[in-house]
């Protein structure tokens, strides 16, 4: 027997229109809003260094000049390609203004394009409805919304991913299989990806792998269509690892082999600095088998795990349509996850390096959803309607409680961010950071004094400030500042200690009152007391009310 040629897409007549409108207008809608939004994301980690690695690799690509940062040394970056953060230094040159604010505008893009690409999947699945009900659970879902704004390592490579992996999907069931006008966007594709991150290798593996099985079940094993099938993933292969150079100064040098090489550089990657896993200090070296699958489980929305635990049901059912491709979709979300596990590789900050498989999880439960919608029992449809409007209901109001600080979420299972604060990394990618040195910025406005500001992570404080009138950063070693903006990020004892000074200045926190980042006293702090003291009794509720906060609660520990 062949395979199943039947597709989940059902016939475009039965297609209700306003729901294909609305799978149309979704995304046009929320690009726009997308771009709005991520203005209000601070500066991430690890933005810096992709700024400047952007520079040098926008100077290669321009003016042919060489670095250090394209070997191998002190920085790593070399073993990721460069389209990306070339991509935030030409909007740089095109929008001027704001350079964090430009490279968000980019970063949102790439978020956007991922939403799309799963809503592209979704639709290939189960028809519109399903495709605009993954957009609606990805845009909703809160992890990756903040990610979308301000995630310059994940996102595009996600993104990239996801729109690969539809490629792939639309590989025809009958010979010739991969047929030129769907191997020339799919070369591209994977090129693309390859570009951000080597991992992108696996979908020509993927690819390999969906042939083989295809060319088994139509039994089209004749020496000629096995060489023909086997010469176009060659020319797709060949044609994705060169097209990967272009961005990756590194790769150029030898682009059929050293995006292999990248990829198992990586995986040796020592990361060995704390982390903070169930309560308990460990390292990204020592990871417990079920660091992936409790992560998945307490930052993920209820909506998309029940919608996901729905499709894994529904796949055994005898007459679901389209098997093949679902099969397929729930190869690529599982397999890197088991790889991860089994191999013990080193990942940290929650499981970020994963979130591209979230994106085509999300696509299945959306695909869950809307058949569950679709059923013939109309009391199982109003009940499936009702269950999914409260599902969707949850990390909507969580994001609308919180924003900008959607990256934090957790949901009941764990108790909300204050049920896992302390047993879990909070803000990692110190987003939070941007709004505590606002308040130092509107606190220094109401003294009418400059105020020089240091902390930690260094480079976002430093940055950070930077962008606001009336504020000088000094290193922390220095010793010479008057407040301290410190992230709550590192072992639990010094996390614990800080969100329980009694000193505090003032809190950027959740909604629940989940502490994430905390300014405090520095050392020349005294010389400012009193004009800030006097100075924010009158400047406006917010900057006051957190200072008598921190005060009220130092009178009622003394």
């Amino acid at each position: 027997m062949g395979p199943d040629t039947s597709v989940a897409t059902p016939d475009p007549r039965d297609e209700n229109r306003l729901v294909l409108w609305a799978y149309r207008l979704f995304p046009v809608l929320l690009l726009p809003l997308m771009l709005v939004l991520s203005r209000d994301f601070g500066i991430t980690w690890d933005e810096r260094t992709h700024q400047q690695y952007g520079q040098r690799v926008w100077a290669f690509l321009a003016e042919g000049k060489d670095n250090n940062w394209f070997r191998p040394g002190l920085v790593y970056m070399y073993l990721h390609g460069g389209l990306f953060d070339a991509l935030c230094i030409g909007a740089e040159k095109v929008l001027k203004g704001d350079l964090w604010t430009n490279r968000h505008y980019v970063n949102a893009f790439f978020g956007w394009l991922g939403v799309v690409s799963a809503g592209g999947i979704g639709r290939m699945l189960g028809g519109a409805g399903t495709g605009l009900l993954a957009m609606v659970l990805l845009v909703v879902s809160p992890r990756f919304f903040a990610d979308a704004m301000a995630n310059p390592k994940d996102i595009p490579f996600a993104a990239l991913a996801t729109a690969t992996l539809y490629f792939l999907l639309r590989l025809d069931p009958r010979y010739p299989f991969l047929r030129w006008p769907l191997a020339i966007p799919t070369a591209i594709s994977i090129g693309l990806a390859l570009n951000v991150r080597a991992g992108a290798v696996l979908f020509l593996a993927y690819l390999a792998l969906a042939l083989g099985a295809l060319t088994l079940a139509r039994r089209e094993l004749s020496p000629r269509r096995l060489a023909a099938t086997g010469a176009r993933w060659l020319v797709v292969s060949v044609a994705a690892l060169f097209i990967g150079s272009a961005f990756w100064p590194w790769a150029r040098g030898s682009p059929l082999t050293r995006p292999f090489e990248a990829v198992r550089r990586l995986s040796e990657f020592d990361w060995t600095h704390h982390l903070l896993y169930n309560g308990a200090d460990i390292t990204g070296d020592t990871l417990p088998w079920d660091y992936v699958p409790r992560w998945a489980l307490i930052g993920t929305p209820p909506v998309v795990l029940l919608g996901a635990a729905l499709a894994l049901l529904m796949l055994l059912h005898p007459r679901t349509r389209g098997r093949w491709r679902l099969l397929a979709v729930w190869g690529a979300t599982l397999f890197p996850a088991v790889y991860v596990v089994v191999s013990h590789a080193t990942i940290y900050d929650g499981i970020r390096h994963l979130l591209f498989t979230y994106l085509p999880l999300v696509a299945l439960a959306g695909w869950a959803w809307v058949e569950l919608l679709r059923s013939r029992r109309r009391a199982l449809s109003i009940l499936t309607g009702g269950v999914l409007v409260l599902g969707l209901l949850e990390p909507v109001v969580f994001q609308w409680r919180n924003h900008p600080h959607q990256a934090v979420y957790f949901n009941f299972l764990v108790g909300g961010p204050r049920g896992a604060f302390g047993r879990f990394e909070m803000d990692y990618w110190g987003v939070s950071v941007r709004d505590a040195v606002q308040w130092v910025g509107r606190a220094a406005d109401a003294a009418g004094t400059p105020l020089v500001v240091s902390g930690h992570p260094h480079q976002i404080v430093r940055d950070e400030s930077r962008r606001i009138k009336g504020l000088d950063y000094n290193r922390i070693e220095k010793q010479d500042h008057h407040v301290e903006v410190v992230l709550l990020r590192g072992p639990r004892a010094d996390v614990m200690e800080l969100a329980e000074r009694t000193d505090a200045l003032y809190r950027v926190s959740t909604a629940d009152g989940t502490p994430l980042t905390v300014v405090v006293p520095g050392p020349r702090y005294g010389e400012v007391e009193d004009a800030l003291g006097v100075a924010l009794e009158r400047a406006p509720r917010d900057v006051a009310r957190a200072a008598s906060y921190s005060r009220g609660r130092a009178a009622g520990r003394e």
